[in-house]
């Protein structure tokens, strides 16, 4: 009851919850995000510990795929995006509650030799970035087009719009 009051809750103001002693009440978004904030606020010391080991300044991200249940959470995908300062990729682009087991069996069946010929990794969306063409206008340069075969490696060189850009 519980975990389905959670997950209704990333997507409703309020919902009832039956209590173990039959009582009913109702639990507002603000609420149980209030009720969860300590526990947010803890679960960002090992995302920031992850990227200094990794020595990735977190300016230098633009864009995070959160998965995972409790990555739906309005209060915890604020608390993400105000962390690292950058915008979170829209859960249209995948299932976050599926995502990692999909991965899982993807790789798993990429080192079965057996199905090695008759598995073809590829990716389902183009890779690349933004970039301005000579107006000024945003455009979506690709890097790696879509469903190629995966693992790929591309090089492609861009300059700088400013001054200063790294």
């Amino acid at each position: 009851e519980i975990e389905r009051a959670k997950i209704l809750l990333s997507h409703q103001e309020s919902v009832r919850v039956l209590t173990p002693d039959d009582v009913t009440v109702e639990i507002g978004q603000d609420e149980f995000s209030e009720a969860i904030q300590d526990l947010i606020d803890r679960a960002l010391d090992p995302v920031e510990e992850c990227l200094e080991q990794a020595r990735i300044d977190p300016r230098d991200l633009t864009a995070v795929l959160m998965i995972g249940g409790s990555s739906q959470i309005p209060a915890v995908r604020a608390a993400v995006s105000e962390a690292l300062d950058c915008e979170l990729v829209d859960t249209s682009m995948c299932d976050p509650m599926t995502a990692v087991a999909e991965g899982a069996a993807i790789c798993a069946a990429a080192m079965d030799e057996e199905l090695k010929s008759t598995i073809r990794v590829v990716n389902t969306h183009a890779l690349g970035t933004i970039t301005k063409d000579r107006e000024g206008r945003r455009k979506f340069s690709a890097l790696i087009g879509r469903n190629q075969r995966l693992p790929q490696q591309r090089v492609k060189s861009y300059e700088p719009t400013k001054d200063n850009l790294k």
